[in-house]
């Protein structure tokens, strides 16, 4: 491979002119691609490194329009991106990039990055979001779908992030089945579940926690005592969601990385952002 490189630096011309984020990711995606082939992929066949660039050169281009979208740019967007800090989390970043070529994951990565760069002073949620990549390259789709269904059902409000709204329990009821109804329902095999039992994204507890227990605890206001739960039953939808949060889930706590990973593939997916605002205080 005969690749032209293009070096990249917070003093480069580019950067000084225009101050923006996505001239620096533009700019710098050959140069983080080459390094990756020096220390990461030596040696592999060029077919390989091929489909590797093909891979990588989509997730540079999609993450570039996820950032206009955004509107992320500008100089103190460079600064951060610049930052020791984030900069091994590109590097990783890029090179799961490299590894698939599914837009699922790269929007999942590009996603992480994102709020990362939405995050410039607070170090609890960069260390969170570092550990979410690094277990993302470790789940199976069907993992995704757990920790997305658990998120819903036990830790997201239902409501948009951007409207301070709250809706009544059988508002509640129904919003969340629309929102569950999104995500494949969970088929996860006992080798799936033993593997997800080791990744830094769930805690697999003594306890099996029923569906009615978990609106009780995520919307103690609607659903205060065993009434407003009877009451509840009578939505047509209720039976829906007690079925998707079937015996595999009732044993699952997500961590801080699990919370924030679940949180990504429902945006991938939905491209609707969840309310995670109590995501590292609940």
């Amino acid at each position: 491979m005969n690749k032209q490189v293009v070096k990249s630096s917070p003093n480069s011309t580019n950067v000084q002119v225009n101050g923006d984020l996505s001239v620096v990711i533009n700019i710098g995606g050959g140069d983080i691609f080459e390094a990756l082939l020096g220390i990461d992929f030596s040696g592999l066949p060029d077919r390989t490194l091929e489909q590797m660039e093909s891979n990588h050169t989509s997730f540079i281009k999609l993450l570039i329009k996820m950032l206009a979208v955004r509107n992320i740019k500008g100089p103190e967007c460079v600064n951060d991106f610049y930052s020791p800090l984030f900069q091994v989390l590109w590097k990783q970043a890029n090179k799961i990039a490299c590894l698939g070529n599914e837009e699922s994951l790269h929007r999942k990565i590009a996603l992480l990055l994102i709020k990362r760069l939405q995050s410039p002073d607070d170090e609890l949620k960069q260390r969170i979001i570092q550990a979410g990549l690094e277990e993302l390259e470790k789940l199976t789709p069907n993992h995704f779908n757990i920790l997305t269904t658990v998120l819903l059902i036990t830790r997201s409000e239902i409501r948009s992030v951007n409207t301070s709204i709250v809706y009544n329990a059988d508002q509640i009821i129904e919003n969340l089945a629309k929102a569950v109804a999104r995500i494949v329902p969970v088929t996860a095999s006992n080798i799936e579940m033993e593997h997800l039992r080791y990744s830094r994204c769930v805690i697999f507890g003594p306890w099996s926690t029923e569906f009615s227990s978990c609106l009780k605890n995520q919307y103690p206001s609607q659903f205060a005592n065993d009434q407003d739960i009877e009451n509840a039953k009578k939505h047509p939808q209720f039976k829906f969601l007690e079925g998707r949060w079937g015996e595999p889930l009732k044993p699952i706590r997500l961590t801080s990385a699990g919370i924030v990973l679940g949180g990504c593939h429902y945006e991938a997916i939905t491209g609707e952002e969840l309310n995670l605002e109590s995501w590292i205080t609940a």
